[in-house]
Parts: C-alpha cells; sequence; structure tokens
C-alpha cells in the first residue's frame, strides 16, 4: 500500500481517484511512470506477451526513415546511463487490439522499479493490417 507516500512524479486525476475508492491501481502506476520517464509513447507489460524480431528498412517509405531519426535521437537523448536499448519490429495484442510496427525496446534499466521480466517499449512506426500501410511516425519521447 503506498497511502501517504510521495512519488517524485505526477500521476493522474483519474488514478488518485480509483485509489481514493479503493481500486487496485498498480498496473496503472506502473504505466503512469513509465510515461512519465521514458515518454508518453511507451508501454510496459510483461515480456512474454511482446513479440520482437529485426526491423527492416525499406526504400521510400517515409514512416520507416522517419522511425530511424526518432530512435537515434530517443538514444541520443532519453536513455537511462546502463539502459540497453534496440530498435526493431515488434508486435503485441492488449485487450483485443493487436499493434504491430518498428519501435524501440528497452529491455535493461538501471530504473529500480521495473518488474522482473517486463519490457518498456513504444511503437515508433505502426503498420496497419487492415489497411497494409504504415501510419505515420510519432517520436516516443
Amino acid at each position: 500500500d503506498r497511502k501517504g507516500t510521495p512519488m517524485p512524479w505526477a500521476v493522474s486525476g483519474t488514478m488518485r481517484k480509483a485509489e481514493a475508492m479503493g481500486a487496485n491501481i498498480s498496473s496503472q502506476l506502473l504505466h503512469e511512470r513509465v510515461c512519465h520517464e521514458f515518454g508518453a509513447e511507451f508501454h510496459v507489460m510483461p515480456e512474454r506477451f511482446l513479440l520482437t524480431g529485426k526491423a527492416k528498412s525499406d526504400p521510400d517509405v517515409k514512416p520507416l526513415t522517419e522511425a530511424w531519426w526518432y530512435a537515434e535521437q530517443y538514444a541520443n537523448t532519453r536513455i537511462f546511463p546502463g539502459d540497453k536499448m534496440e530498435v526493431c519490429y515488434l508486435m503485441y495484442e492488449r485487450e483485443g487490439v493487436r499493434r504491430e510496427g518498428v519501435g524501440i525496446v528497452i529491455r535493461e534499466t538501471s530504473v529500480g522499479w521495473l518488474p522482473k521480466n517486463y519490457a518498456i517499449f513504444a511503437i515508433v512506426a505502426e503498420f496497419c493490417r487492415a489497411t497494409d500501410a504504415w501510419l505515420p511516425a510519432v517520436s516516443p519521447g
């Protein structure tokens, strides 16, 4: 129980209200901390639910070109000392929604609060299977 424990980052009003009403907020707390410390596009989940493979670069695919630029920028400005970041093709499903694309995965980090066997990740250039097209790239941080 963290009641009365000051947190070094701002938590959402939704989480404060849920906690006050007696909800289990552990997954929301983890999600909000990841977003605060790594960037708004980042998520966290057990590694076993995250499929990864080697990212491929294709000519004349603007979202992929931008993904490489965003990943390099992120690596140069946001990575904590000792963190191990990789750019890969990743796929996951959460609450029945499947997402995939080229993104950043952080499996080893110097932050002490990440549960064992969890990964922090962001899809930077998402691939939409329904339209067979790349969506615009987003800056992860």
